[in-house]
């Protein structure tokens, strides 16, 4: 839910709780998902090394305790993430092999009528790696796979995002005018959604499009908007990545102090075990000294009685 909110912060609290908690009770399946969530925020955070952490760490343990057929789709998030990972790092051409296995493994459980989301997602991502890389056909149809699932589950957003996908093909073929219209029924049908991300796309690609018909007061006043959902939106980044940023100093601190206790630890157990050795040593010694002063006082004794 805070994920939806954006609100990376208390994201960061219930997760890492979560985790904890899973954890603490060897539950092998909540930590998959505990886990692989951690990575997908951290990717959205564009803290690509920290979320591979978390992310092969939940594939290490899926690949220890194989998941059964309705939960495969776990491994599918993994596979999803990585691609984001992988198109932010590499590009593309790297990303759409992680997507495609990701749709894979989703519409393998068709009897979970969520995962038409995550099919929805995929599709759109796939799309996006589609257009980029010239496969316009394909990107099409990915596309309007995308919105075909999600039109089931009324996903809104992703049925925007689709659209949005469409229009750049249409831009990209000129046809400006049906590329506007495209774009004017995702925006309409986010009204009464708060998300400065999608809309801030939406916007500049409607003053895009404006610019490229001529159009240049509607451009203007759709630039604008585009402006001030920008600012929102890095309002909102600046001061998720500035918590996390102090979270994860934190962290590193804790663990600082962690190691250092268990140096600490070690160093206390290694005297312990030396003293004793070393009284061992004294006491071993002490009683040789007192057999040896004994066998000294036999034979002095001895000496004595002799005539």
């Amino acid at each position: 839910a805070y994920a939806v909110l954006k609100n990376h912060e208390n994201v960061m609290v219930y997760a890492l709780k979560a985790d904890s908690l899973a954890s603490l009770y060897n539950n092998n399946v909540d930590r998959i998902r505990a886990l692989g969530f951690l990575g997908g925020q951290f990717q959205r955070l564009k803290l690509g090394n920290r979320a591979l952490e978390y992310l092969d760490r939940a594939n290490n343990i899926a690949e220890a305790h194989p998941l059964p057929d309705s939960l495969k789709y776990l491994q599918g998030n993994i596979l999803f993430v990585k691609g984001l990972i992988q198109r932010d790092n590499l590009g593309c051409e790297y990303a759409l092999e992680y997507f495609s296995r990701a749709a894979k493994i989703f519409g393998n459980d068709k009897q979970n009528k969520t995962l038409n989301a995550s099919l929805a997602i995929s599709h759109n991502n796939i799309g996006d790696c589609h257009f980029e890389l010239g496969a316009i056909d394909d990107a099409r149809e990915s596309f309007n796979k995308a919105i075909s699932y999600a039109v089931r589950i009324n996903a809104t957003k992703n049925v925007a995002y689709s659209k949005m996908g469409l229009a750049r093909i249409l831009t990209l073929q000129e046809n400006y005018e049906n590329a506007i219209k495209t774009l004017e029924e995702a925006i309409k049908s986010l009204e009464k959604i708060d998300d400065a991300g999608i809309k801030s796309q939406l916007y500049k690609a409607l003053a895009d499009n404006h610019a490229l018909k001529g159009n240049k007061e509607e451009s203007d006043s759709f630039m604008s908007l585009y402006v001030e959902e920008e600012k929102k939106l890095l309002e909102r980044e600046k001061e998720s990545l500035d918590k996390v940023s102090s979270d994860l100093s934190m962290e590193l601190q804790k663990e600082r102090d962690k190691q250092k206790n268990k140096y600490n630890t070690y160093i206390i157990i290694f005297g312990t075990v030396l003293f004793l050795v070393i009284l061992i040593i004294i006491r071993k010694i002490l009683q040789k000294r007192r057999q040896i002063a004994a066998h000294k006082r036999k034979i002095e004794k001895s000496s004595k009685n002799q005539p």
